[in-house]
This record gives structure tokens, C-alpha cells and sequence, in this order.
């Protein structure tokens, strides 16, 4: 008997090697690992038992005992976290540690029995039975670790049993019973051993045996941890969509989990009918509707090679795709009927701004003439004052009124840019005058800072650049009461086929508030709206501006510290017509620059136009008057009363004496002076001191009030 023991012990430990080399030859899973660690641990529970079926003295038989728990007690925990991990029950890894510290703790106090009683309360060494062999006492600790034993695989029982009834595939139900089997085994053969009933011989050692060949039919002929083949049963039966398998013959021979919910397939009628709906769907192509959730219906032939083999029936889940598709498209044609009605409203806004705003500019338009007509009569005081009043009224009416069409047309997308041929200084010398009259009596400097290489001509709409620039000046001076407002206009890039002219308006006005940046560009909206309530503007100007900018393919910025003033900094794009420069110096020597203006603002713009044209600037001494003699002399109205304290020599030595003068209220009384308008800028310096006459155009009040052009809508 002794022999034939040996002999069993054998070939349990070589079916064991060759099951774990087998089992590293599997694809790496963490169920890989688990069952590795679990076969080796059994591995050292047969060689122990070995040793002690071999054993000829109490210390032999302790330390075979000693080995046989090296691997006893991990045993347990691996089948433990394999089952657990093969029926998909995630233990957290606070739980895993503790039941990993109670196993390892069991395996310390068995290697340390001998000098402690708590978990063999007594050791003795018997030379009878089948072989001789230790009869263990049960301390405390013992009983406790194995009731804890017992109570896993109980619940590893339960937890297979519940499992197997869940499975659909026969491949999973035998690897369920075979586990079963194995918990089975092992359960009693503890059992039995802690219970006494084998008289000292330990069961578990054939439990074990007989649940090694159990699990090696699992591994290799159910396929175990074939991992590829689990992950595809769990993926087909646990998705959302409905799958139907039918054979060569139309029977049924799948159905996953969810098809078994959305359909009663237990009677082969039943069956029939739910293929006939099925059908139907695809033919009909419409959607399948079961408990309040809808289906798409599609159906697959299995074939290979021109062999028939079945029928695969799909049922895609698109219920939230179809709800959101069906909503999307109920309020999409409520946003084009709504559409519908806003363009239809707009159009008859628009034709009423159109019509309303002739209405208006007819009568007004007569208002103004006639007012300008009793101007020229020889009138009192009091009636030009009078009129006056009608005239600057009836102007403003007629500037809102313009805004409120641009808007309009700017909105319904009608207002369209017309390009032309156009002298970008003549231009600017119609707006100097403008926008003196804007500065009226106002301590204020106008400046122009305008580029000397800027083209004699280019092509692009004059009338909404001259627009564009009119609206930032003009509320550059209306809400700037000292200090100056300066234009710069400046070539940037300029290629083979594009110009791009960089213009800023600065001041120093009031500036704007940063929480005031954001709505600034906002239509019929003002910023800092109780400091400016007595401002007059209908909010309309930087919005056509800024959309005006954006039509040319170009944009627009705004730089303001409040208190301090404001930069307006915009770039558009022009094409070429004629690219020679619109003004140059024609002299062969540098000319001599002195000048005595008003504001250090002005003198620095005076030495910015000596630097552009190459002109030499000549300082004043503590007199007032250049240190050298010039060729030119450039004089505020304000200071002339000089000329006449001067002797003969030193007015030679002033060289040509330019007076700037706003012509609209100032006017020079010096004699054999020359009158230059301001703002003194490239073009009108360039006349000076090339000795040329001024560019003739209108003067005066013909450029006082420019308008945009006839609000007329395109339909």
C-alpha cells in the first residue's frame, strides 16, 4: 500500500509539471498568474507530504510538514482570487492584502511550530499505520484558519453555482461544473481531515490530487484560460445590441442576453413569428420598437467558400441616436420656418428704413438749402444765429439718418463695396477740413501723421475708407476737450498685387473703462454712459466701422487707458493704380526748417516732416527765432504778432513765412506771408517746400458736412 502511495505522489507531481508548462505557455492574464502561483503551490504541498510519507524521525517529519505549508496556505488564496477573477468579482486590493498577510502569517507560524503551541497545540511522532508519520494537536489559531478555509470554498460554492445558471454557452457550463467539482473535492477532503475522521492522515493531500486532474480537463480541454475566447463569449452576450444565429435549415442556435430579453424564443412558433418580424423590418426598412426603445434590424448570410452555413440576425440600439436625430430635425424646420419669418420681417424693415429714411432726407435736404440760401442774405446777428441753429440740426439729423440706413443695409447684408481709382491725399486734404470744423474753438491739436511713400493713387472704395476714418476722428474729438487728436496712416505690407494701409486715430481724450471694451463695437450702444449722456451719436459708428473693416478683409483693434486716452489701430487692403509716390522733394540741397508753433505737439510733428523729406531742422535760441538762417519759417496765426517787432534782416533770414491757420475761424494779418490750412501734414509741407501752389478742392463750409452716400437699398 506504502508502494502504491508512492507511486500515486509520483505521478501527481509530473502531471503537475506538465501542467504548469502548459499553463506558461497560455497568453499572459492575470488568471495565468493566478493559476501559476496556485499549481506551484501544490507542487510543494506534494513534495512536503513526500518527505513525511519518507521520514524516519520526528524532526524530518516536522520539516516535511514545514515544506508542505510553504505552499498549503497560498494554495487556498490563489484558488480563491481565480475563481473570484474568472466569474468577474473584483475583490479591492485593501481586501486582497489582508487575506494575503493571513495566509503568509499562517505559513510563519507553522515554520516556527516548534517554539510556539498556537497553531499545533501538540506534536508527536508515531511509527505506525500505513507509515509513520506526526500526530498534529489543533491549537487555536489552527481552528480558526481552517473554519476561515472552509468558509471560502463555501463561498466560492455558492458563487459558481450562481454562475453556472448564468452561462449560455456549453463550453462555459462544463468549466463552471468542473470548478464545482474542484470546490467539492476539496471541501470535503478538509473536512474530513480537521474533523479527525482519517485518524491523523491528511485527506487534503488525495483531495488535492483528484482536484489537480479535475482542473487539468478544465484547462485543456474547456479551454480554460483561453482568454480570447472568454473576452468574445462575455462581449457577445453582455452588448447592447440583440444577436440571432439560425443554421443552414433556419433553427435557431444562438441567442445572446440580450436577444432573450426583447424576444420569447422558447417555442419553435414563437421563433418563426419573431423571424418573420424580423424580416419584415428589412424588407420594409423600418424600425423595430420593444420596451420603449428602438432598433435598427439587419440580417447577415454566413457563408465560406459558396457554402451556406446560417443566418446571423443584428438589432443595433439607436434609440438616443434616433431621438436626438428625430428632435434635431423637428427643430430644425422650426428654426427655418422661424428663419423664414425673421428674413421676412427684416425685408420689410429694411423697406421701410428705405422708404422712411427718403421720406425724411427730401424735406430735410430742403431745410438745409434753404437755410444756407438766407445765410448769404445781409441778416442780424440774431436771425444768422437763428438759422445757423436750423442748419447744424438739420445736418444732424440727416448724420443719423445715414448711420441708420448704413446699419440697415450693413445687416441685411446689401450693402455692397464699389472700388475705384482714387488719390489718397487729395482725400485726406477733403477731410483735414472736416474735421476742423469738428475742433470748432476747442483747445485741441489736429495732427496728421501720413506716410511720404504713400502712392499717388490706389484702388479700393474711397467713400467707405473716407467714412471709416470720419467716424473714429470724429469721435476722437467729440469726446477729447484738450491735447490733441492724431491721425497716422502708414503703408504695411505691400506685394505685387496688394497694399495694406495701417491707419490709427489717437487722443487725448477721456478714454474708455476696460469693462466698457467689450460692448464698445456694439450697435446703439455708448460706453461710460453717464459721463457722455449729453454726447450726440445714435451708437451706431464703430459697429458700421468695425463691419465696414471687416468687408475690406481687415480688422480692427482698440488700446485705452481711462482718463488717459484712446489708440484705434485698423489694417485694410488695397489694390494697386499708381505707384508712384504723391509727393517727394524735388530739390537738389536739404531745406532749412525752423518754426515756432504753439504746442510741443505741433514742433515735434514739424521735426518728423524735416526727417521725411530730408529737410534740415533748424532749433530756436532763447529769442524764440532760429539760431541759423532758413529757408522756411513755420508760424501759429497765434504767434504773427512777432513778425512785426522783427527788423528787415532778421524776416529775410526767416525765409519763406508759413501761418498756419484754421480758415474756418482764424485768418492771418501779416502781409507777404504765405497761408497754409492746418493740419500741416506730408502733402501740404511737400507744396511748401517745393515751392508749389496748393492742390485746389473745396474749401470751407462745402466740406463742413460730408454724408454717406444716397441711403437708396439695392432690392
Amino acid at each position: 500500500m506504502f508502494t502504491f502511495l508512492m507511486v500515486i505522489q509520483y505521478l501527481a507531481m509530473a502531471v503537475l509539471v506538465w501542467t504548469i508548462i502548459r499553463v506558461m505557455l497560455e497568453r499572459p492574464s492575470r488568471q495565468q498568474i493566478y493559476m501559476l502561483v496556485m499549481l506551484n503551490a501544490m507542487f510543494f504541498n506534494f513534495i512536503g507530504y513526500l518527505f513525511e510519507m519518507t521520514a524516519t524521525s520526528q524532526r524530518e517529519a516536522i520539516r516535511a510538514v514545514q515544506v508542505s505549508y510553504i505552499g498549503k496556505p497560498v494554495l487556498i488564496l490563489m484558488m480563491t482570487l481565480f475563481v473570484l477573477d474568472y466569474c468577474n468579482i473584483r475583490l479591492p486590493k485593501v481586501v486582497v492584502g489582508i487575506m494575503t498577510a493571513i495566509h503568509l502569517s499562517i505559513s510563519v507560524l507553522v515554520l516556527t511550530c516548534e517554539h510556539q503551541t498556537l497553531y499545533y497545540s501538540e506534536i508527536r511522532f508515531v511509527n505506525e499505520g500505513l507509515f509513520p508519520h506526526l500526530v498534529l494537536g489543533h491549537g487555536p489559531v489552527y481552528m480558526i484558519y481552517n473554519s476561515i478555509v472552509v468558509l471560502y470554498l463555501i463561498i466560492l460554492l455558492a458563487i459558481c453555482g450562481i454562475r453556472l445558471f448564468r452561462v449560455k454557452s456549453d463550453r462555459q457550463r462544463s468549466q463552471m461544473v468542473k470548478m464545482i467539482a474542484i470546490m467539492l473535492v476539496m471541501l470535503t477532503g478538509l473536512v474530513l481531515f480537521i474533523t479527525g475522521r482519517t485518524r491523523g492522515y491528511d485527506t487534503t493531500i488525495p483531495a488535492y490530487l483528484i482536484s489537480t486532474l479535475i482542473l487539468v480537463s478544465a484547462l485543456f480541454k474547456d479551454h480554460m484560460l483561453n482568454t480570447i475566447s472568454m473576452a468574445m463569449d462575455l462581449a457577445v452576450d453582455e452588448q447592447t445590441d440583440a444577436l440571432i444565429v439560425l443554421d443552414n435549415e433556419n433553427m435557431l442556435i444562438y441567442r445572446n442576453k440580450k436577444a432573450n430579453t426583447l424576444f420569447d424564443l422558447s417555442l419553435p412558433m414563437a421563433q418563426t413569428a419573431v423571424f418573420k418580424e424580423l424580416d419584415r423590418c428589412i424588407v420594409d426598412k423600418e424600425y423595430l420598437e420593444r420596451d420603449h426603445r428602438v432598433y435598427e434590424v439587419y440580417s447577415r448570410l454566413l457563408t465560406e467558400k459558396n457554402t451556406y452555413f446560417g443566418k446571423l440576425y443584428v438589432l443595433n440600439d439607436i434609440t438616443e441616436s434616433h431621438y436626438y436625430i428625430k428632435n434635431a430635425t423637428e427643430q430644425a424646420e422650426m428654426m427655418k420656418a422661424l428663419k423664414q419669418q425673421a428674413d421676412e420681417a427684416n425685408q420689410a424693415k429694411s423697406i421701410f428704413v428705405s422708404n422712411m429714411s427718403h421720406e425724411i432726407r427730401t424735406p430735410m435736404n430742403a431745410i438745409v438749402g434753404m437755410t444756407e440760401i438766407l445765410l448769404r442774405e445781409d441778416l442780424p446777428a440774431r436771425d444768422v444765429a437763428y438759422l445757423n441753429n436750423i442748419k447744424n440740426s438739420g445736418n444732424a439729423l440727416l448724420g443719423i439718418i445715414n448711420d441708420i440706413l448704413d446699419f440697415s443695409k450693413i445687416e441685411s447684408g446689401k450693402l455692397e463695396l464699389v472700388p475705384a481709382t482714387y488719390e489718397p491725399m487729395s482725400m485726406l486734404s477733403d477731410l483735414g477740413m472736416i474735421f476742423l470744423t469738428r475742433v470748432g474753438e476747442k483747445e485741441l491739436d489736429l495732427i496728421f501723421d501720413i506716410d511720404e511713400r504713400l502712392p499717388q493713387a490706389m484702388y479700393g472704395d474711397e467713400l467707405r475708407i473716407r467714412q471709416i476714418i470720419i467716424n473714429l476722428v470724429n469721435n476722437a474729438i467729440k469726446f477729447t476737450e484738450s491735447g490733441y487728436v492724431k491721425l497716422q496712416m502708414r503703408l504695411g505690407t505691400v506685394s505685387a498685387d496688394d497694399i495694406e494701409l495701417r491707419i490709427t486715430v489717437s487722443d487725448t481724450g477721456q478714454g474708455i473703462r476696460p469693462e466698457d471694451l467689450d460692448k464698445l463695437f456694439a450697435s446703439f450702444s455708448q460706453a461710460d454712459t453717464r459721463k457722455n449722456h449729453n454726447k450726440e451719436g445714435t451708437g451706431l459708428g464703430l459697429s458700421i466701422t468695425r463691419q465696414l473693416v471687416e468687408m475690406m478683409n481687415g480688422d480692427i483693434r482698440v488700446q485705452s487707458t481711462y482718463g488717459d486716452g484712446s489708440e484705434f489701430s485698423l489694417s485694410i487692403h488695397q489694390k494697386h493704380a499708381q505707384d508712384t509716390p504723391a509727393v517727394q522733394y524735388k530739390g537738389t540741397q536739404p531745406a532749412r526748417i525752423g518754426g515756432r508753433l504753439a504746442s510741443d505737439v505741433m514742433m515735434a510733428e514739424l521735426r518728423l516732416l524735416c526727417g521725411q523729406f530730408g529737410a534740415v531742422y533748424v532749433a530756436n535760441d532763447v529769442s524764440g527765432l532760429p539760431e541759423q538762417p532758413v529757408d522756411f519759417f513755420f508760424l501759429d496765426v497765434q504767434e504773427e504778432s512777432i513778425l512785426g517787432r522783427l527788423s528787415e534782416r532778421q524776416l529775410q533770414e526767416l525765409g519763406e513765412i508759413c501761418v498756419l491757420v484754421n480758415p474756418l475761424l482764424e485768418e492771418s494779418q501779416a502781409a507777404q506771408v504765405r497761408v497754409v490750412n492746418k493740419p500741416l501734414y506730408t502733402l501740404n509741407f511737400s507744396q511748401i517746400i517745393n515751392h508749389e501752389e496748393f492742390s485746389s478742392g473745396l474749401q470751407g463750409e462745402e466740406y463742413v458736412n460730408f454724408t454717406a452716400p444716397d441711403g437708396a437699398m439695392r432690392e
